[in-house]
């Protein structure tokens, strides 16, 4: 373990609820510059995986893997595993950045940024549970964080649960394909002030395929949706299936209201 620390000690930090990670755990401030995280499950292997993954310029990733200890007076166990991740300072995730006024030309900069973090990610993981609680903007720079919940890409019928899903096998349908597609989806959700994933969890992702494709999207727009149909089909498009730019424009602006209709599912 590279670090450990008493319960008493952990109570005693301020729980950090300046904006959502995943269900997965809690999140303590423990001092200006570091965040940690307690988890219920016994994950620390994964935990060790992902702190070797190699630095990258828009990724947070843990640090330093830890145990809690506790006190062997109480019989009380409640975090399995934990570890600590930079604070960043003023960070806010794309819930909170929703209804923000960011230029066009930013939001395309950021959302280049995501895609260069997961096609950098895909080296090695699975994320899974990508949402807008775990895509982050600090500093003019994009971040993906809460790596914990993803999978080594070997661990293929490993399940990942998700804030929503976008196949039928749900939880064991994960690959580096549905990652694509639902970063593409968050991210023209950011570009166009709207939310997604609200409508998808009640309704489907299939309903909602349909409804979205159904209005008259930019043919750039439109050329990729055809492929997230079926994730799979991503394949044919190789390194080239990262390249959000290509697949965007500005002219899909002009739907921003007539979309507006998904952010009564939130």
């Amino acid at each position: 373990m590279d670090f450990f620390v008493d319960y008493e000690t952990l109570q005693k930090m301020a729980v950090f609820r300046e904006f959502h990670f995943h269900k997965n755990g809690d999140i303590f401030l423990e001092n200006s510059s570091t965040l940690l995280k307690a988890i219920p499950e016994d994950i620390t292997k994964m935990l060790f995986y992902l702190k070797e993954i190699p630095e990258h310029p828009h990724i947070v990733k843990p640090k330093e893997v830890g145990k809690i200890i506790y006190p062997s007076s109480k019989n009380i166990d409640i975090y399995q595993s934990a570890y600590r991740m930079e604070h960043l300072i003023n960070a806010q995730n794309l819930y909170s950045l929703n209804k923000k006024d960011i230029p066009y030309e930013e939001k395309l900069k950021y959302n280049k940024q995501f895609f260069e973090a997961l096609q950098y990610l895909h080296q090695y993981i699975v994320l899974g549970d990508i949402q807008p609680g775990n895509l982050l903007i600090a500093n003019q720079n994009a971040y993906i964080c809460d790596l914990d919940n993803s999978q080594k890409l070997q661990n293929f019928l490993t399940p990942i649960f998700c804030d929503y899903y976008i196949t039928n096998l749900k939880w064991l349908g994960n690959t580096k394909y549905t990652d694509i597609v639902k970063m593409y989806l968050e991210c023209l959700a950011f570009i166009l002030g709207i939310r997604f994933e609200g409508y998808i969890k009640k309704f489907g992702y299939k309903k909602f395929y349909k409804v979205l494709t159904s209005y008259p999207l930019p043919p750039e727009v439109s050329s990729f949706l055809k492929y997230c149909k079926h994730p799979s089909h991503l394949k044919s498009l190789e390194e080239n299936a990262y390249n959000f730019e290509q697949f965007m424009t500005e002219d899909v602006l002009s739907l921003k209201k007539t979309l507006s209709f998904f952010d009564y599912y939130e």
